[in-house]
């Protein structure tokens, strides 16, 4: 079974990885904090993918636009993060793999 889908509503800027309440305040009745969700333009192309905070001003916080999270996900990105970092090895011993 697939992500709920939140339509990227009318008016808001496209490409810009926050979605407020403001634009809808009833589309995401019933999610619980930290769903996450795809979102969708009106013809039902996929977007991105998103976590919902349904009590927030920003109801939807894209994170990707191409993949929703699992473990792969994390585990891709987290590859990615060291071998960009492994050329400063050669100058320091410490280095922050992973931002927050």
């Amino acid at each position: 079974m697939g992500l709920p889908r939140v339509q990227l509503p009318d008016g808001a800027k496209r490409g810009h990885p926050w979605i407020y309440a403001s634009h809808d305040d009833n589309a995401y009745a019933g999610m619980a904090v930290g769903q996450g969700v795809e979102v969708v333009d009106a013809k039902g192309q996929t977007l991105g993918f998103g976590l919902v905070d349904p009590h927030a001003t920003i109801a939807v916080r894209i994170y990707d636009r191409r993949a929703p999270v699992d473990a792969e996900y994390f585990r891709r990105r987290l590859v990615h993060c060291i071998d960009q970092r492994r050329p400063l090895l050669k100058i320091t011993d410490a280095m922050r793999i992973l931002h927050g």
